[in-house]
């Protein structure tokens, strides 16, 4: 899941990796880079998500399917090169082309006779644990943020979006 505050432009992700519907692991943190929508840091939700199955979750040894869900009916578009009139990192082409390559890898690698990467559209509120994490971490960075520099007030305005990593059978 991602947040983005639309007027302080503080942009929170959560993700959440289930197995049999338990959940595995889950953490949320704060944006590191320059996020100009919420498109983008939902982009940016589903990469991170792509590096944790890339360092944790794949077993050259065992057949698996991978699945991360987002409640972002653009983010598949923009890993599957799909046309999308959606705008993200514009400013930054080498941001695009790492994310992309990091979901080509982990496509390759999960792209075995009994294993699949799958990147999804889902519903929000099919995706209300990860919803709630990045939601509570941008509740926590406005107040961080707006202890630091009392004079910026911070806006209300914020946007939601989800992204969660499913490792299935």
């Amino acid at each position: 899941d991602a947040s983005f505050d639309n007027q302080s432009k503080i942009a929170t992700y959560a993700i959440v990796v289930m197995f049999e519907n338990k959940i595995l692991k889950s953490f949320s943190k704060a944006s590191k880079i320059e996020i100009k929508n919420p498109t983008e840091i939902e982009t940016f939700a589903v990469y991170q998500a792509i590096n944790l199955i890339l360092s944790c979750y794949i077993n050259k040894n065992q057949n698996q399917i991978i699945c991360i869900n987002t409640d972002c009916a653009q983010v598949p578009d923009f890993f599957q090169n799909k046309k999308s009139k959606v705008k993200i990192f514009q400013n930054n082409s080498e941001m695009i082309e790492t994310m992309k390559k990091a979901y080509n890898v982990v496509k390759t690698k999960l792209s075995g006779e009994n294993s699949d990467f799958i990147l999804k559209w889902i519903s929000r509120d099919m995706n209300k644990i990860a919803h709630k994490q990045t939601y509570n971490m941008l509740k926590r960075v406005r107040k961080i943020k707006n202890f630091e520099n009392t004079k910026e007030p911070l806006g209300s305005d914020s946007v939601s979006a989800a992204a969660a990593c499913w490792p299935q059978r």
